[in-house]
């Protein structure tokens, strides 16, 4: 069964628009492979992606912090170095969500659409 309080938890914090682009720039730059060479550090990676976006370190970490809140990302200290990652458990929420929607494009008629009365009023 999915987690919906977790699911909401990871929308609520992707619903910010600056956070979403944190994390899908985090995303772009390990698939581009600029964070992932033996020679970079978290903390370039991290300082890239925020000038990229234009945004500073500790609204970088900011965000970070939030995403990690929801469980969508994974915090790993060692000393003063901190490194972020995705989480699995989260990106599997999440795409256990999106295939509960699988097929349901064909639910998107106007005839598919339930109207407030079919919506039970409270105590009726």
């Amino acid at each position: 069964m999915l987690d919906q309080v977790s699911c909401v938890r990871i929308f609520r914090a992707l619903a910010n628009p600056h956070r979403l682009h944190v994390l899908l720039a985090g995303v772009e730059a390990v698939r581009s492979g600029c964070c992932t060479s033996e020679f970079a550090k978290p903390a370039d990676c991290q300082k890239a992606v925020a000038k990229a976006l234009g945004i500073g370190r500790s609204t970088m970490s900011y965000h970070m912090k939030e995403l990690a809140a929801c469980g969508l990302v994974r915090v790993e200290r060692d000393g003063q170095k901190v490194s972020w990652s995705l989480d699995p458990r989260g990106v599997t929420l999440l795409r256990e969500f999106v295939a509960q929607l699988d097929g349901a494009e064909g639910l998107a008629r106007p005839d598919a659409i339930f109207t407030e009365s079919d919506v039970p009023v409270d105590g009726a």
